[in-house]
């Protein structure tokens, strides 16, 4: 799908005009002005995530936002989503800078940065790149324990001893 880069708000484009630069060159959707999605990413632990990219420009007494989701590949089922959102709950209490969660009715698991500004002026790589990412990196490396309490039966003080050490 071609993207018409003149409907773009001003951040999405300078996102992915960093994007390009960083030799960063995935299939990218537009979906509407705001909104860039990146699908099929490889982690070093799992591949298929998708992560959706929005950026509102600033607007009268509005900030400017850029919203990071990065999901999971993988569907939590039913009888573990339970268990999955109490060590998410437990993770984000020391973790200011990325949010996990998951929706209970489908199972699906997310991760998510932001950062604001006054200015879309301001907006630039060094205030770009270290969100970016951010999400895919955090869920790609917690995948392992993930996993775990997918397949075994251990309980999340056991996964959270074992990450803390």
């Amino acid at each position: 799908m071609k993207i018409n880069y003149n409907f773009m708000s001003k951040l999405t484009d300078k996102v992915n005009e960093y994007l390009k630069k960083v030799n960063f060159r995935p299939t990218v959707y537009q979906q509407r002005s705001d909104l860039l999605e990146i699908s099929g990413l490889s982690g070093s632990n799992i591949n298929g995530f998708t992560i959706q990219i929005i950026g509102k420009d600033t607007e009268k007494n509005k900030l400017s936002c850029l919203f990071i989701l990065t999901h999971f590949p993988i569907k939590i089922p039913p009888n573990k989503r339970e268990k999955i959102q109490y060590f998410f709950n437990e993770l984000n209490r020391d973790t200011w800078y990325t949010y996990l969660s998951i929706d209970m009715e489908t199972g699906d698991v997310i991760c998510t940065a932001s950062n604001t500004s006054n200015s879309d002026d301001a907006w630039n790589e060094n205030f770009i790149d270290p969100i970016l990412f951010l999400p895919l990196n955090r869920l790609d490396s917690l995948t392992h324990y993930i996993m775990e309490l997918l397949y075994s039966e251990k309980s999340v003080q056991e996964i959270l001893h074992k990450i803390q050490k």
